[in-house]
Formats: C-alpha cells, structure tokens, sequence
C-alpha cells in the first residue's frame, strides 16, 4: 500500500449486533473493505455474502479517520 490515506487494520468480532449479517449489509460497509476473515484457524476470502461470526478476526483497509470507530463498534462487547 503506498497510499497515506488508508491502511489496514484488525478487529476481532465481539459485538453481537453483526453476527450473522452478511459482509455487504455492515451499515459502514460504504467506509471500509474487508479484505480477509481469519476463522477457526484459516483466512476467509470474504465476499459480499460472507456471515460474520462472533470471534472473527476482521482485516480491513480504511482511512484513518474511519478505523478508530470501525474498530470500536466491532469490537464492542455485548
């Protein structure tokens, strides 16, 4: 990555308000892109209809404005 306006970050899933909801219907979806799923062991090449689950390990590129609360809604305990 050479841009200085993104970046990419990680979050685990703990917030129980995005599990099971599809990579696309994320209401921020607009502000980041997932580019990988680290579950049970493997990465997840996510697509649009890819479910989150509880304990996910979210990789995403943002900017940095963005991930700050990204990263917090996410990774909210529920």
């Amino acid at each position: 990555m050479t841009s200085t306006e993104s970046s990419v970050y990680e979050v685990a899933l703990r917030n129980r308000k995005y599990a099971d909801i599809q990579v696309r219907n994320i209401p921020f979806i607009d502000k980041i892109t997932v580019t990988q799923i680290y579950r049970d062991k493997r990465f997840i090449r996510p697509t649009g209809g890819t479910p989150l689950k509880l304990n996910d390990r979210i990789i995403f590129t943002s900017s940095k404005q963005e991930a700050p609360e990204v990263r917090k809604e996410l990774g909210k305990l529920n």
